[in-house]
């Protein structure tokens, strides 16, 4: 009878598969929440059209008595052309699995794809925004810097310069409850920001900024994005964000 050694058996088993991905932290996903969105009609081209009505020049004198029509005016409207972009990725798969577990490495590159697609979003409406945007050095601080950490007084410029030019605001207020730490909040814009800045959000708290959980239910937000839905005249993506709330 021949001996049995390590020789004559099988290949050891030097490591096994984990049954799942390891965690992969997602991103979030800002600054698509404040943009307008419009869907394209099919076949409807590579050009959006919009129009946007001039104001017109508010009647200041009084009529007379002659039965003189006023003098008429030409209304007119701005045109913007909005042109849509492409952008594409893909995946090349090269990986020997079994049979049965093809379904499961199509899963997670899938879901790899769909993150990267928002993020790509969300990056493309970033570099936008931010070539579209003014800017106001903060000065209201205290650290002696140029540019310096944000003040109060810095959000009342802002605030200032938004409502002296009409910006559209996206909170809505909510009045103070019978409890601790809560008041009356005035409706404001929507604000996006690093999260570096919590220490100076945190340092305002007392001094004019208020806390969220300071109020039970803060929804304030979706109601917000239910006003601009509606302003839209788009009621389905509205009602998602009422059942949301």
């Amino acid at each position: 009878m021949s001996i049995t050694t390590t020789g004559n058996l099988g290949p050891m088993i030097l490591q096994s598969l984990a049954p799942a991905m390891l965690y992969v932290p997602t991103p979030t996903m800002n600054y698509i929440t404040v943009c307008d969105k419009v869907s394209m009609p099919a076949n409807g081209g590579t050009t959006c059209r919009f129009m946007r009505p001039r104001a017109l020049t508010p009647p200041t004198v009084q009529l007379g008595n002659a039965g003189i029509d006023p003098p008429a005016q030409v209304p007119q409207r701005d045109i913007i052309d909005a042109q849509m972009a492409f952008f594409g990725t893909g995946c090349i798969i090269n990986e020997q699995v079994i049979l049965q577990d093809q379904e499961g490495v199509l899963a997670w590159v899938s879901e790899r794809l769909a993150v990267a697609m928002r993020q790509a979003e969300d990056l493309i409406l970033r570099d936008y925004i931010v070539s579209a945007a003014s800017q106001i050095n903060a000065g209201g601080g205290s650290n002696g810097f140029n540019p310096t950490n944000l003040g109060m007084s810095d959000f009342s410029l802002v605030a200032t310069t938004l409502d002296t030019n009409n910006a559209y605001k996206f909170m809505s207020g909510i009045e103070g409850m019978d409890r601790f730490g809560t008041g009356p909040v005035r409706s404001a814009y929507f604000m996006l920001s690093s999260t570096e800045l919590q220490s100076d959000f945190d340092a305002l708290v007392g001094s004019g900024f208020l806390s969220q959980w300071n109020y039970k239910r803060c929804v304030v937000l979706k109601f917000s994005l239910i006003d601009s839905e509606v302003r839209w005249d788009n009621e389905a993506q509205a009602e998602q964000y009422a059942l949301a709330a």
